[in-house]
């Protein structure tokens, strides 16, 4: 579905890569979908040049050590570390593919290839393997809205439970 890689971290002894021209993304700066911010840390373009991977726009990238699953779509170019694997879709179907890898099937999937000693580790070669269930295109705009508009409504109910409890 698109060109995959896993992340890295620059030498921490050469201050000349950290800036703020690329944001650099780590699993902590993934909550609930969504990139929490791109401003905690980053790098020079010649620290992101250093590392050499680095994910488009609209590529997806999925934490696969320690806390396995977590992921989300990317709106700019970033860089990010080796707990992190990207995937950058073929053709522009970004918010399709970050709905089907945040499925349940998906995330379940993913827990159980992947191996654990002391930390759970998804692999790059095993999480590239999993297979993806792609819908026709002009299926998919459909999908990603009924998708967002159904987690507007969980978002809503737990909202209206929180006061209730409050209350």
């Amino acid at each position: 579905i698109g060109y995959t890689q896993t992340g890295s971290t620059p030498k921490k002894s050469d201050a000349n890569f950290y800036g703020e021209d690329v944001p650099y993304i780590k699993p902590g700066d993934i909550s609930e979908g969504i990139i929490k911010s791109y401003e905690n840390d980053g790098l020079t373009n010649e620290g992101a040049k250093a590392l050499g991977r680095l994910a488009p726009s609209d590529s997806i990238l999925m934490v696969c050590i320690g806390t396995i699953g977590k992921c989300a779509r990317v709106d700019r170019q970033v860089s990010f570390n080796q707990q992190i694997n990207s995937v950058t879709p073929y053709l522009r179907i970004g918010r399709f593919i970050e709905k089907v890898l945040q499925s349940a099937y998906f995330q379940k999937l993913a827990w159980a290839t992947s191996s654990s000693t002391t930390l759970s580790i998804l692999n790059k070669g095993r999480w590239e393997s999993l297979p993806v269930a792609i819908s026709p295109a002009s299926e998919q705009p459909r999908i990603v809205a009924k998708v967002d508009e159904l987690m507007a409504l969980c978002d809503q109910l737990e909202q209206q439970t929180e006061s209730s409890l409050l209350a």
